[in-house]
């Protein structure tokens, strides 16, 4: 946690510095939407509230706006910093900075959805077997 904070600090300084990137930066904080939503869900757990429906559309809005603000969002910003690479190929390391760090935090954001997709495709198909009770006449 505390590498991640450094590292924003140093990106923002930097672009702050060579006055590249800065609406990059801001509309990169679209992201941080999710945030919020990751967040109650763990209040929701440790209220014990965890098959609550509080809790799976709070879960369902995460898993949502995870794919529409981290993984679409960032392709789109990959998309277009690489479309106008041109524009900032005087400022020092911004050849490869620009394009690398953003492609590897899109990345990184593709393997949390995947992991998330994941569990919540397991939480769907273990809920529909846990479905089917049984009563019993007395």
């Amino acid at each position: 946690m505390v590498v991640h904070h450094i590292l924003c600090i140093v990106a923002m300084t930097y672009n702050v510095n060579y006055r590249i990137g800065l609406i990059y930066n801001i509309a990169l904080l679209f992201t941080e939407v999710t945030t919020p939503l990751y967040h109650h869900r763990w209040f929701f757990l440790k209220l014990g509230m965890g098959d609550s429906l509080a809790y799976k559309i709070n879960g369902l809005l995460f898993w949502i706006l995870f794919f529409v603000c981290r993984v679409v969002w960032c392709f789109i910003q990959n998309v277009h910093l690489y479309a106008i690479r041109k524009t900032y190929e005087m400022i020092p390391y911004s050849i490869r900075g620009p394009i690398i760090v953003p492609s590897l935090l899109f990345l990184l954001n593709l393997f949390w959805f995947v992991q998330i997709t994941t569990l919540v495709l397991k939480g769907m198909s273990s809920k529909k077997k846990g479905d089917t009770k049984t009563i019993k006449k007395e």
